[in-house]
């Protein structure tokens, strides 16, 4: 991608915090990365190029390491975007990688669908370093939103951009730090920049208000696991084995499920695999789960499935109509299943 993009599209770059704009460690006193007040300030004297691609407006929103993120600044990053919605012609989002995948999956439910360009970044070097991977995050970011071909929310990382409620962090260390293994990627930066047409699936998202609760139980079952309900737990989002398969004979897991039931605490189906989708019908452990009203949740990462549960939950939805709501299509997160 060049500079050749029109230099007239105004662009918002909303900045979080994270790695991409924390101070670096002065020897020879050796001190952790921290957010840095810096970045805002000098962003257009660290990546000029920004400027060629075009007219770019920085906004300081917060200042967080990703792991401080929370519900409520989900809720901010979106009504920053909406509050401008209407003076820009996309917008770029600088964040932390540790829980961006979340951010904008939540960001992604709460704007409409389609919409005009919204690009999550960051890095896994300081801007400041001299290696660092934020200057093409940011440039490819900015270009990307510019181009408006993509119109949607979205993760851009090292060379490729992702649908944002479709993407995981898939290594700590790699400049390649994250990819969606259930869904193709949006486009991919090389030599040329290549966009891979992707079919937009109708969606139904319900009409509740952006609101979320954290009372959702995760229980990642593993052989010999001793568990039990959480008093306050909302919903309980199980991470199968495989496909959706669960250790019940003999199991303290069986008798949460049965629990559940009789409480009408929703209980989510996922798996530990990183790719593809759950079928726990396939198996008889996976059929018992269902029997007792667990919900398959597809193809679906763990914070596309999670963050529907914290909003069902928040809005007290009942519990006959969780299925419904979390086997819908909100924002493109879930592929539709096969008859």
């Amino acid at each position: 991608m060049t500079a050749s993009l029109k230099q007239n599209k105004r662009i918002l770059l909303l900045h979080t915090g994270g790695t991409i704009g924390m101070g670096l460690p002065k020897p020879p006193v050796e001190r952790p990365l921290s957010p840095d007040d810096r970045f805002v300030r000098k962003l257009f004297a660290a990546v000029p190029e920004l400027k060629q691609l075009a007219n770019v407006t920085i906004k300081g929103l917060y200042n967080k390491d990703s792991s401080q993120i929370t519900p409520a600044d989900w809720i901010g990053v979106a009504a920053a975007i909406g509050e401008h919605y209407e003076d820009y012609d996309g917008f770029v989002v600088t964040h932390g990688t540790d829980t961006m995948a979340f951010t904008a999956t939540a960001v992604s439910y709460l704007l409409p669908y389609p919409c005009k360009p919204v690009v999550f970044t960051g890095s896994q070097r300081p801007l400041g370093e001299i290696r660092t991977d934020a200057r093409r995050n940011l440039i490819c970011s900015v270009a990307f939103a510019a181009s408006h071909k993509v119109l949607e929310t979205s993760i851009f990382f090292d060379t490729v951009l992702l649908r944002a409620n479709r993407a995981v962090k898939v290594h700590i260390e790699e400049f390649h730090a994250f990819d969606s293994p259930n869904f193709p990627r949006l486009a991919e930066e090389r030599l040329h920049t290549r966009y891979n047409p992707v079919p937009r699936a109708a969606c139904s998202r319900p009409a509740l208000p952006a609101r979320f609760d954290g009372h959702v139980q995760v229980v990642h079952p593993f052989p010999g696991q001793q568990v039990s309900l959480d008093p306050k737990a909302l919903a309980v989002f199980m991470l199968a084995f495989g496909c959706g398969n669960l250790p019940l004979d003999e199991s303290s897991i069986l008798k949460l499920l049965q629990t559940c039931k009789k409480r009408k605490i929703p209980v989510l189906l996922g798996t530990q695999v990183a790719a593809g989708a759950t079928s726990p019908e396939i198996y008889e452990m996976g059929r018992r789960a269902l029997d007792l009203g667990a919900i398959a949740t597809g193809d679906m990462t763990f914070p596309a499935a999670l963050i529907k549960a914290m909003v069902l939950a928040a809005n007290k939805v009942p519990y006959p109509l969780w299925k419904g709501f979390i086997t819908a299509n909100w924002a493109g997160e879930l592929s539709p299943q096969e008859p």
